[in-house]
């Protein structure tokens, strides 16, 4: 089971410069300790901004745990993240596991070096209601892609400072398929029943618009 490590920063006033520098060091520490992808993004909605999402995503908790050891470990990726001079603070710390996607396995690489912009939905299921949850994001995330996005994700979080959350990523090559995508998916079926539903299966927590960050 692939597991993915999210962090979400919030920018110190007056160190956006010094915080996009740091993007490349993140990069390199991920993927030398084994990471199969890893992906930064700029916040441009949210409580968090300015802020950014980096994500780490791995093979398995095995995989994790020794890139986890191995990055601690290092001085330069303790201190960039979590030093008392560091650009950044820390708000959130997740992990993650994918629960649907609408890519394979050898397909998501190349969806996020296309990707340019992000669009993430955020719910709270209630209690023992999870599973209908994911279905109906599921197939949400679906119709997403056959509106004509790059791709969607369905993941869960395992762990982290919110509590469960389901999150529905959508990928996109820019905003005016973003808008495209949007306008689609708005006047499909599976969006119509859902927006009618009266079945109270989730909180709506929060929606955020991302852009990637070239790395």
């Amino acid at each position: 089971m692939p597991v993915i490590r999210t962090f979400i920063s919030k920018v110190k006033p007056g160190r956006m410069q010094d915080a996009m520098t740091l993007f490349p060091t993140f990069n390199r520490l991920f993927r030398e300790s084994g990471a199969a992808h890893f992906t930064a993004y700029s916040l441009l909605t949210g409580p968090y901004f300015p802020g950014f999402s980096m994500h780490g995503v791995f093979e398995n908790y095995a995989a994790y745990g020794t890139a986890r050891e191995q990055i601690m470990q290092n001085p330069e990726a303790v201190g960039a993240a979590f030093g008392a001079d560091a650009p950044l603070e820390v708000v959130r710390a997740l992990l993650q596991e994918p629960v649907h996607t609408t890519a394979s396995d050898e397909a998501i690489g190349d969806i996020l070096a296309q990707t340019q912009v992000r669009f993430t939905l955020i719910v709270r299921p209630h209690r023992g209601r999870a599973s209908d949850v994911v279905q109906r994001a599921s197939r949400l995330a679906d119709t997403i892609h056959q509106s004509g996005a790059l791709g969607a994700s369905v993941q869960r979080v395992i762990a982290g400072t919110d509590g469960p959350r389901i999150w529905l990523h959508s990928f996109h090559t820019g905003f005016a398929e973003f808008e495209a995508t949007r306008n689609a998916v708005l006047e499909s079926d599976v969006w119509t029943a859902l927006s009618r539903s009266q079945d109270d299966s989730a909180t709506r927590m929060q929606n955020a618009l991302c852009t990637k960050i070239a790395i």
